[in-house]
């Protein structure tokens, strides 16, 4: 009984000790404040000017079928015609970061020039209005 006990304020002992050193560890980091990167808020040019709202208000088929399906043929462009929607995107990301740890300091800088990210989107009208068939990278 008395070995249980002891053990239990050894095991809290070194829980407080392990929050406390994280606690200071975390305290002395800087702030990361890079660019939203490649997580885009958009898919495609157009969505992306619009920050994302493609949901709401789809513009492309590439925009309709990432953010909302159902919306095929809410955007002008559908009709009863195939429509295919090649669109890109050029990324190009500067980011740098500093961190200092106690007396070390880190510093890093993106070496990555330019992304290009492709969306490709194609809508195709079956036999009746109501359905289509939509395809998107």
């Amino acid at each position: 009984m008395l070995s249980r006990q002891k053990n239990n304020r050894i095991l809290v002992k070194f829980l407080l000790c392990l929050a406390m050193c994280t606690l200071i560890i975390f305290s002395n980091l800087s702030m990361s404040e890079a660019m939203n990167g490649d997580l885009m808020t958009g898919i495609g040019p157009i969505s992306e000017t619009m920050g994302g709202v493609g949901i709401a208000a789809p513009q492309d088929v590439v925009s309709a079928i990432h953010s909302n399906p159902a919306a095929l043929c809410l955007y002008e462009a559908c009709n009863k015609n195939i429509s295919l929607d090649v669109d890109s995107t050029f990324l190009t990301p500067r980011v740098s970061t500093k961190i200092s740890i106690g007396n070390s300091d880190f510093k890093a800088d993106s070496k990555q020039e330019t992304f290009i990210i492709p969306a490709i989107g194609i809508n195709i009208p079956l036999k009746n209005d109501a359905f289509k068939f939509g395809l998107s990278v």
